[in-house]
Protein backbone atom coordinates (compact mmCIF):
# COMPACT_ATOMS: atom_id res chain seq x y z
CA UNK A 1 0.00 0.00 0.00
CA UNK A 2 1.34 3.31 -0.60
CA UNK A 3 1.99 5.88 1.76
CA UNK A 4 -1.24 8.03 0.00
CA UNK A 5 -3.34 5.41 0.42
CA UNK A 6 -2.63 4.88 4.16
CA UNK A 7 -5.91 5.15 6.45
CA UNK A 8 -5.51 7.13 9.73
CA UNK A 9 -5.61 4.21 11.45
CA UNK A 10 -3.09 2.37 9.65
CA UNK A 11 -0.76 5.46 10.33
CA UNK A 12 -1.81 5.58 13.78
CA UNK A 13 -0.91 1.94 14.20
CA UNK A 14 2.45 2.94 12.59
CA UNK A 15 3.09 5.35 15.61
CA UNK A 16 1.86 3.14 17.97
CA UNK A 17 4.54 0.18 16.38
CA UNK A 18 7.17 2.63 17.20
CA UNK A 19 6.56 3.29 21.12
CA UNK A 20 5.94 -0.50 21.57
CA UNK A 21 9.67 -1.00 20.47
CA UNK A 22 11.50 -1.12 23.71
CA UNK A 23 15.51 -1.43 22.19
CA UNK A 24 17.75 1.35 20.62
CA UNK A 25 18.42 -1.50 17.57
CA UNK A 26 14.50 -2.25 17.27
CA UNK A 27 13.97 1.53 16.54
CA UNK A 28 16.83 2.08 14.29
CA UNK A 29 15.31 -1.01 12.23
CA UNK A 30 12.06 0.58 12.39
CA UNK A 31 12.74 3.94 11.13
CA UNK A 32 15.21 1.63 8.49
CA UNK A 33 11.53 0.88 7.12
CA UNK A 34 9.21 4.17 7.78
CA UNK A 35 11.63 6.31 6.33
CA UNK A 36 10.33 6.56 2.87
CA UNK A 37 7.06 7.10 4.18
CA UNK A 38 8.00 8.73 7.17
CA UNK A 39 6.93 12.44 6.04
CA UNK A 40 3.69 11.26 4.16
CA UNK A 41 2.37 9.49 7.24
CA UNK A 42 3.25 12.88 9.40
CA UNK A 43 0.82 14.44 7.22
CA UNK A 44 -1.94 12.33 7.40
CA UNK A 45 -1.66 12.91 11.08
CA UNK A 46 -0.73 16.68 11.12
CA UNK A 47 2.16 16.39 12.57
CA UNK A 48 3.15 20.62 12.85
CA UNK A 49 5.84 20.83 15.69
CA UNK A 50 8.44 21.03 12.97
CA UNK A 51 6.76 24.74 12.18
CA UNK A 52 6.31 25.39 15.18
CA UNK A 53 9.94 24.89 16.31
CA UNK A 54 10.61 27.08 13.86
CA UNK A 55 8.63 29.59 14.05
CA UNK A 56 10.13 29.97 17.50
CA UNK A 57 13.53 30.58 16.28
CA UNK A 58 12.27 32.95 14.04
CA UNK A 59 10.43 35.18 16.25
CA UNK A 60 13.62 35.85 18.39
CA UNK A 61 16.35 35.45 16.54
CA UNK A 62 19.42 38.21 16.23
CA UNK A 63 21.72 38.36 13.69
CA UNK A 64 22.02 37.08 9.44
CA UNK A 65 19.98 34.14 9.14
CA UNK A 66 21.35 33.26 5.73
CA UNK A 67 25.01 33.11 7.66
CA UNK A 68 23.64 31.38 10.76
CA UNK A 69 24.89 27.92 11.94
CA UNK A 70 21.77 25.99 12.35
CA UNK A 71 22.75 22.10 13.65
CA UNK A 72 19.40 20.17 13.27
CA UNK A 73 19.50 17.36 16.42
CA UNK A 74 17.40 14.45 15.50
CA UNK A 75 17.45 16.35 12.11
CA UNK A 76 14.74 13.12 10.47
CA UNK A 77 14.01 13.81 6.96
CA UNK A 78 14.67 16.98 7.25
CA UNK A 79 11.28 18.71 8.35
CA UNK A 80 12.77 21.30 10.02
CA UNK A 81 14.97 22.65 8.02
CA UNK A 82 12.66 22.82 5.41
CA UNK A 83 10.24 24.88 7.83
CA UNK A 84 13.74 27.22 8.83
CA UNK A 85 14.63 27.51 5.29
CA UNK A 86 11.23 29.15 4.65
CA UNK A 87 12.14 31.81 7.43
CA UNK A 88 15.52 32.80 5.39
CA UNK A 89 18.16 30.37 7.48
CA UNK A 90 20.76 28.65 4.59
CA UNK A 91 23.11 26.67 6.82
CA UNK A 92 21.98 23.63 7.74
CA UNK A 93 24.42 20.52 9.72
CA UNK A 94 21.83 17.79 10.58
CA UNK A 95 22.55 14.77 13.34
CA UNK A 96 20.53 11.86 13.47
CA UNK A 97 20.88 8.28 14.42
CA UNK A 98 19.48 6.49 11.50
CA UNK A 99 21.42 6.52 8.16
CA UNK A 100 17.53 5.71 6.29
CA UNK A 101 16.27 9.19 7.45
CA UNK A 102 19.40 10.91 6.20
CA UNK A 103 19.51 9.55 3.39
CA UNK A 104 15.98 10.63 3.13
CA UNK A 105 17.24 14.38 4.31
CA UNK A 106 20.31 14.03 2.28
CA UNK A 107 18.10 14.54 -1.15
CA UNK A 108 16.55 17.59 -0.09
CA UNK A 109 19.65 19.14 -0.89
CA UNK A 110 19.08 21.40 2.27
CA UNK A 111 21.95 20.38 4.70
CA UNK A 112 25.60 21.56 4.18
CA UNK A 113 26.35 18.72 6.40
CA UNK A 114 24.48 15.71 7.85
CA UNK A 115 26.15 13.35 10.39
CA UNK A 116 25.66 9.62 11.64
CA UNK A 117 25.50 10.07 15.79
CA UNK A 118 23.84 8.25 18.01
CA UNK A 119 22.47 10.69 20.51
CA UNK A 120 22.72 10.29 24.07
CA UNK A 121 25.76 7.72 23.72
CA UNK A 122 28.11 10.24 21.79
CA UNK A 123 29.11 13.57 21.96
CA UNK A 124 27.32 16.02 19.60
CA UNK A 125 29.84 15.67 16.28
CA UNK A 126 30.23 19.30 15.98
CA UNK A 127 32.84 21.96 17.29
CA UNK A 128 32.16 23.78 20.67
CA UNK A 129 30.19 26.82 20.55
CA UNK A 130 30.47 26.38 16.49
CA UNK A 131 26.45 26.92 15.87
CA UNK A 132 24.12 30.23 15.95
CA UNK A 133 20.84 27.85 16.51
CA UNK A 134 20.54 24.77 18.05
CA UNK A 135 17.36 22.62 17.11
CA UNK A 136 15.90 19.00 18.66
CA UNK A 137 12.24 18.64 18.13
CA UNK A 138 10.53 15.33 18.41
CA UNK A 139 13.51 12.95 19.80
CA UNK A 140 13.26 14.18 23.57
CA UNK A 141 11.35 11.58 25.15
CA UNK A 142 12.22 8.05 27.44
CA UNK A 143 12.42 5.71 25.11
CA UNK A 144 14.42 8.61 22.51
CA UNK A 145 16.84 10.44 24.03
CA UNK A 146 17.67 11.54 27.85
CA UNK A 147 17.86 14.62 29.23
CA UNK A 148 21.49 14.61 29.71
CA UNK A 149 21.47 15.32 26.17
CA UNK A 150 20.51 19.09 26.58
CA UNK A 151 24.17 20.09 28.19
CA UNK A 152 25.38 18.97 25.17
CA UNK A 153 22.88 21.24 23.09
CA UNK A 154 24.25 24.05 25.17
CA UNK A 155 27.89 23.10 24.51
CA UNK A 156 27.40 23.38 20.54
CA UNK A 157 25.77 26.65 20.80
CA UNK A 158 27.72 29.97 21.16
CA UNK A 159 26.79 32.44 23.32
CA UNK A 160 23.86 34.61 22.35
CA UNK A 161 22.98 31.89 20.48
CA UNK A 162 19.50 30.05 20.80
CA UNK A 163 18.42 26.02 21.62
CA UNK A 164 14.97 25.13 20.82
CA UNK A 165 13.53 22.16 22.34
CA UNK A 166 9.90 19.96 21.84
CA UNK A 167 8.17 17.64 24.22
CA UNK A 168 5.16 15.74 23.80
CA UNK A 169 2.60 15.61 27.03
CA UNK A 170 1.77 12.50 27.69
CA UNK A 171 0.53 10.41 30.61
CA UNK A 172 3.74 8.02 29.75
CA UNK A 173 5.87 11.03 29.57
CA UNK A 174 4.67 12.89 32.77
CA UNK A 175 8.26 11.70 34.61
CA UNK A 176 10.63 12.62 31.65
CA UNK A 177 8.99 15.77 31.14
CA UNK A 178 9.46 16.82 34.84
CA UNK A 179 13.32 15.83 34.35
CA UNK A 180 13.56 17.85 31.85
CA UNK A 181 12.05 21.06 32.78
CA UNK A 182 13.87 20.53 36.08
CA UNK A 183 16.94 20.48 34.13
CA UNK A 184 16.20 23.51 32.16
CA UNK A 185 15.48 25.09 35.07
CA UNK A 186 19.06 23.67 36.99
CA UNK A 187 21.09 25.22 33.77
CA UNK A 188 19.03 28.53 33.97
CA UNK A 189 19.75 29.17 38.18
CA UNK A 190 23.62 27.91 36.70
CA UNK A 191 23.76 30.90 34.49
CA UNK A 192 24.22 28.84 31.42
CA UNK A 193 20.99 30.30 29.27
CA UNK A 194 18.08 32.16 30.40
CA UNK A 195 14.90 30.91 28.91
CA UNK A 196 13.31 33.28 25.74
CA UNK A 197 10.03 31.18 25.16
CA UNK A 198 7.68 28.28 26.53
CA UNK A 199 4.98 27.95 23.99
CA UNK A 200 2.41 25.20 25.36
CA UNK A 201 1.15 23.37 22.44
CA UNK A 202 -2.71 21.75 22.62
CA UNK A 203 -2.24 18.97 20.45
CA UNK A 204 0.85 16.91 19.09
CA UNK A 205 -1.09 16.11 16.15
CA UNK A 206 -3.52 17.74 14.99
CA UNK A 207 -5.55 14.33 13.93
CA UNK A 208 -5.71 13.24 18.11
CA UNK A 209 -7.65 13.77 20.57
CA UNK A 210 -7.06 16.51 23.38
CA UNK A 211 -6.81 13.95 26.05
CA UNK A 212 -5.80 10.50 26.01
CA UNK A 213 -7.52 7.27 27.74
CA UNK A 214 -5.85 8.37 30.84
CA UNK A 215 -7.21 11.94 30.90
CA UNK A 216 -3.86 13.29 30.64
CA UNK A 217 -2.85 15.75 28.29
CA UNK A 218 -1.66 15.09 24.77
CA UNK A 219 0.19 18.42 23.59
CA UNK A 220 3.26 19.34 24.01
CA UNK A 221 5.42 22.07 24.52
CA UNK A 222 8.13 24.16 22.23
CA UNK A 223 10.85 25.28 25.32
CA UNK A 224 13.43 28.25 23.59
CA UNK A 225 16.73 29.42 25.39
CA UNK A 226 19.87 31.67 25.06
CA UNK A 227 22.88 30.66 26.23
CA UNK A 228 24.12 32.98 28.00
Amino acid sequence: MSSSQRSMESVKEVVSALRGKTSFGEKMKFYDTWAQNYEQDLVVLGYNMPSLAAKSVSSCFRGDREAAVVLDVACGTGLVAEKMKQDGFRHFVGVDGNKAMLEEARRKELYQDLKHCFLGDEPLPVPEGSCDVVVVCGALSMDNVGVQVLRRLWVACRPGGLVCMTCRHSPETHDYRASLEEELRTMEDQGLWTRETVTQVERWFRAQETRGEEGGDQGGSVYLYRKL
